[in-house]
Parts: structure tokens; sequence; C-alpha cells
């Protein structure tokens, strides 16, 4: 038998009284505004950090789409003020750290991991990157070169093309929620654009950074004062999320030489803080969220017909509405029976119900699923700092556990109809050309995108 880690054990003895005793993070703030949150942990002689900020993609100004990802690539790779990027390279490598950016439409995170001797090191490294990053020129075009690459491999690609063009036909063609980087747009950016991004978004008093190892709090405090207490603090001001407005249904076409087609289906999806987002998490689930073969997709058209090599849903939830998509993988001659199916199988859940053992058993595999979740200190730590980020309480954990298990099949089926909108799906293939003719039969709308 599989032995659990003691945080894991307690999860489940927690789980199992209706609550989660998990080792509590503390919250500082330093002199510039940067919210942290901090939890010991002496297992090893590591240090972990993240460090997330309102300034992804969603924040791209219109036809510059791409540039909050190529701004932090640069800040991770154009070198700072006093060292080259090749300089930084060999400290990071020096070190056998790891210092990573990424961005996805609401932020922007950094990920530091190091031995406990050399954090404080990587902290001023970090630090320099984030108050005086150089700009390099040449790693402006390395970057601006990778990420035209990227574009053209994403053509090659059905689910990255689904991916891409899918919340177009919710959000809207103008959306800054359906906006996505092209070649000519990141063709056009240069390290102006680059900078007056950063400028824009970089801001301490926006930032929440989590820690975790061998360390005692007050001294790590001090070691990230003395690296990102810098960073100058800008005037507070609130966050505008960019609005969404509601669009009729749409259905798009992209023809692509490829074996395997792709499809999605779907329509707005939820905010964060609505009540009733636990029992569509739940329905969800029941529907397609787990992508295993029991789920109503997977039992139906992946398991029973065979008609595709993959079949999931995800209901998402946002400080705007997110997206709700059912997403298919399969042979385009299948595509018009799949995406008959798929719009069905909802309709049938929707007018029929869940039964009460789908929910039983729904969440208690979404339960189960938090188990491994938290092996980890950091993996708290982290969390909690996400949790401050989208506004959700620090003990959000508890709650959620709390709020799941009082769902009952009654609330997911007043969800199910008042949430999941058969009728109202957008609908994007990617396949070859020519197999868009049956579909029209489903979607008479169906138009051509450019990938």
């Amino acid at each position: 038998m599989k032995k659990f880690g003691g945080l894991v054990l307690l999860l489940l003895l927690a789980c199992s009284r209706g609550g989660v005793d998990l080792p509590k993070p503390s919250f500082h703030q330093l002199s510039n505004g940067i919210k942290i949150f901090a939890l010991e942990d002496s297992t090893l002689p590591t240090f972990r950090l993240s460090l997330i900020q309102p300034a992804g993609s969603v924040w791209d100004p219109s036809g510059q789409a791409g540039v909050a990802a190529l701004t932090a690539q640069l800040v991770r790779t154009g070198g700072t003020k006093t060292m080259t990027p090749v300089q930084i390279e060999a400290a990071i490598g020096k070190a056998g750290a790891t210092l990573e950016m990424g961005v996805t439409r609401e932020e922007t995170r950094v990920g530091l991991k190091v031995l406990k001797g050399d954090r404080a090191g990587m902290l001023k490294l970090l630090g320099e990157m984030l108050r005086a990053p150089r700009f390099d020129s040449a790693a402006f075009l390395v970057v601006q070169r990778q990420a035209l690459v990227a574009l053209q491999k994403q053509k090659e690609n059905p689910l990255a093309l689904v991916e891409r063009h899918f919340p177009s036909l919710v959000y809207g063609d103008d959306s800054s929620w359906a906006r996505y980087p092209t070649e000519q747009s990141v063709s056009k950016l240069d390290v102006a654009k680059i900078g007056s991004f950063f400028t824009t978004h970089y801001r301490p008093e926006r930032m929440i950074v989590a820690v975790a190892g061998d360390f005692r709090t007050q001294e790590i405090l001090k070691e990230l004062e003395t690296a990102l207490g810098l960073l100058v603090r800008q005037e507070e001001a609130p966050i505008v999320w960019p609005a969404v407005t509601p669009q009729p249904k749409g259905a798009g076409f992209i023809a692509r030489p490829v074996e395997q087609a792709a499809i999605r289906l779907g329509h707005l999806g939820g905010l964060r803080e609505n009540p009733d987002k636990f029992a569509a998490l739940v329905a969800n689930f029941i529907l397609g969220g787990s992508g295993s073969l029991t789920s109503r997709l997977g039992l139906t058209i992946r398991s029973e017909q065979g008609q595709a090599y993959s079949v999931w849903s995800r209901y998402g939830f946002g400080f705007v509405p997110a997206l709700f998509s059912m997403t298919a993988q399969t042979e385009a001659s299948q595509l018009k029976e799949v995406a008959f199916a798929m719009q069905e199988i909802l309709s049938r859940l929707q007018s029929e119900g869940a039964t009460a053992e789908e929910v039983t058993d729904a969440k208690t595999a979404i339960l189960r699923s938090l188990y491994f979740e938290y092996e980890t200190r950091f993996k708290i730590v982290d969390d909690w700092a996400r949790f401050e980020f989208r506004g959700y309480p620090r003990n959000y954990l508890n709650k959620f556990v709390r709020a799941l298990r009082q769902v009952d099949v009654k609330t997911v089926n007043r969800v199910l109809r008042e949430y999941f909108h058969p009728q109202q799906l957008s609908f994007l293939v990617v396949g070859p050309a020519g197999s868009q003719v049956p579909l029209r039969s489903i979607w008479p709308e169906l138009r051509t995108i450019t990938p």
C-alpha cells in the first residue's frame, strides 16, 4: 500500500471530520506594500518562492497582443542594470537554481527554487530583475523570435488553436479577454513597448509573494525587505478588470491539414464570488470535468461509441465571467456526430438531472483530488497567495471543503438549469478543409477563421 506523507494524512483525517487542519502561513507586508505569506519547513535545506501580480495578457494594449508575455520573458532573460544576460544565466546555473516567469490572462507569476545557502544571492538577483531590468535589445530579439516560432507551431496543434480562438466567439473579437498574439502584433513590438508595460503593471503594492523552506520567518522577512523592498511603490489604485459584454452564440471553423480534429462548444461561465460555484463544480465534474470514462461525456462518446480520443468539460470562474466549455478530439469524419452528441448529452443531463449517486461520487472525487495538492508546505503557502490574489478569504480551503460537502442533488440540478445552456453554445472546430460542410446542417452560421 502506498504510504501517505504527513500532510496528506493530516488532510485525509481533517476532511473526514469536515474541516481542513493544515499548517497556517503567517502574513506580513514589506515597506513598499508587497504582501508576504511565509511557512517554515526544515525538512530539506531548500527554499521556494512564488510571486503573483495582475500583469497578464488581458492587459495587452490594443494592437500589442503578446506584450505581457514578452515582458515577462525579457525581465527574466534580458539582464539588469549591473548584470548582462550571460552573467545572470551563469549565476543561476552556478547556484543550481530554477528561476522562471510565466503569464496567464490574469497574472504574471515568478517561481524560484534554490538551496538554502544560495537563497540570499538569488533573492538579490530577483529583486534587481524586478527593480532595474536592462531590457537588452539583443535579448529582446531572441524572445521575439521565440514567440514567433511558437505561434507558427500553434498552427499545427488543433487544441492550441481551439484555446487561442474560442474566446473570441464568446467574448467578441474586440474583447480584451479574447485578445491573442499574432505574428503581426508580435513583430510590431519593441523594447519601448516592453518598458511601458513593465512600468505600468509591475507594481510592488500589487505583488503577492509566497515563501516556504528552511528559514526562520523573521530572518526571511529581512532578506525579502533587502531584496524586494527597494521596488518603488506607486500610488494605490483599484484594479478594474476589463468588462465582458455578452455576445450572441457563434460558430467558427479553422481549416488545417491535421489528422485529429478538435471541437469546442461553450458559453460564458461564472464569477469566483458566486455561491453557486461549488454546485457548478460538481455538475461540471459529472458532465465531463473529471476527464474520466465514467463522466457523462466520457461514458457516451468515448467508451460506448468510441468516437473521441479524449473528451472533457471545464466550468471556469473569474474576476469577470470565465468560460464554460466542452472539448473533444476526434476523427474529422466524426465531427458532426461528436458535436451533436456533446450538445445532446448536456441537454439530457440538464433535463433529466444528475442522480444522487453521481453527486456523491463527484463530491468524493473532488475532495480526494485535494489530498495530494497539499503534500508540501510550499503548495499550502502558494495557494494562500493565490487565494489572496483572487479575493478569497485566507481560510478558503476550509470554506471550499465545507461548501462542497453541503452540495446536494437538488442544488446541482438547479444549477444545471440556471448556469448550463445547451441552446446557447458557441462552437469551434479545427479540422481538414471540407470537413465543415456537414457541420453547417447544425450551425448554418458557421464562419471560417484564419489562424
